[in-house]
């Protein structure tokens, strides 16, 4: 009940007592690249305008930085497949990632939802990302299955569980702008620790698997012209 919210544009401190958060308007958008069903994944971090989804990660990048907000790589080494849903990817990727490197301002290192088969993809991502002086973070990933009660609670038990630890900052009389080019700054430069913890087993099935297996009976359904209510995050 003891709740305040401090409105700056880019970012929103919220007080709830004597601790203080700050939330960014995020959003993980899908893109293309030259690479044929090669689509990677950049969160767009700080922006007040929506980025398009569906251009080529590389322009997506660009009106990113435009819109003043952060550009981040998402799982890197980790790809979508129609069967298998993720696998990692493969050296033709892995090149033209290089190169959205040398233009995003942090790359995932560490999913926390690259967990079971997928460990290795983490171990990859760090690999890849070793020699460039790019930003190397960790992140949840938890946006899947949100429209439950119970996907919400177990999506709440992850909350601080992976991340990155950044230094804290006087904000009294920063703007958002200037509180998103603070964490730009301490990402270039390094100043931030990662935060690693992988998503149990079970809060991985009920907020991945249900939502994945709906979303592609829902298209399945929309291919056969049939009228289909599956909401694509739902798992009742």
């Amino acid at each position: 009940k003891d709740i305040r919210i401090d409105k700056r544009g880019e970012v929103s401190i919220i007080y709830v007592g004597d601790k203080a958060v700050q939330v960014y308007p995020s959003r993980e958008i899908r893109t293309t690249s030259p690479i044929e069903n090669y689509l990677p994944h950049i969160t767009a971090e700080g922006c007040l305008n929506p980025i398009q989804s569906g251009l080529d990660a590389r322009k997506t990048i660009e009106l990113i930085h435009k819109e003043g907000g952060i550009a981040i790589i998402e799982h890197n080494a980790t790809r979508t497949h129609p069967l298998f849903q993720y696998v990692m990817t493969n050296p033709e990727e892995d090149k033209f990632t290089r190169e959205l490197f040398d233009m995003a301002d942090a790359t995932e290192v560490f999913n926390s939802y690259n967990t079971l088969w997928m460990v290795v993809s983490n171990a990859k991502a760090k690999r890849d990302a070793a020699n460039h002086p790019i930003a190397k973070i960790a992140g949840t990933d938890l946006h899947f299955g949100t429209s439950s009660r119970l996907t919400r609670y177990l999506h709440s038990r992850r909350i601080g569980k992976a991340g990155i630890w950044l230094p804290e900052h006087d904000l009294d009389g920063l703007t958002g702008r200037e509180i998103i080019e603070l964490k730009r700054k301490d990402l270039k430069s390094g100043n931030y620790e990662r935060l690693e913890s992988y998503t149990d087993p079970l809060t991985f099935f009920m907020t991945m698997v249900p939502p994945i297996i709906f979303r592609n009976l829902a298209k399945l359904g929309n291919k056969l012209g049939l009228e289909t209510k599956l909401h694509k995050d739902s798992i009742s």
